[in-house]
């Protein structure tokens, strides 16, 4: 027996996604975080590998991101080594 399949991601090329966001997850951040605005009903109008955005009324919107804080430093770490040699950033270490 093979280890079970990843987990998929909304776009090809991203790492899975961790959590699936929704406009009922929202709406129970919103009532659990933010009660003044649970009154507005989320509207899902955009969705990357990463994040997904959503707006509350006409006036606000919610980015709730699907990957944890320590896996986003990963990805960033990941991208920094594989740019070191082509490009002039600046090693945070020699800071």
């Amino acid at each position: 027996m093979g280890a079970a399949p990843p987990k998929p991601s909304a776009t090809a090329g991203g790492p899975p996604a961790e959590v699936t966001i929704d406009a009922r997850l929202v709406q129970t951040l919103l009532l659990e975080q933010h009660p003044d605005l649970a009154q507005l009903a989320p509207t899902q109008v955009g969705e990357g590998w990463d994040n997904a955005v959503f707006r509350l009324g006409d006036d606000l919107a919610v980015r709730q991101s699907k990957i944890s804080y320590e896996e986003s430093g990963r990805l960033l770490q990941f991208y920094e080594e594989g740019l070191q040699g082509y490009t002039y950033l600046e090693d945070p270490k020699e800071r």
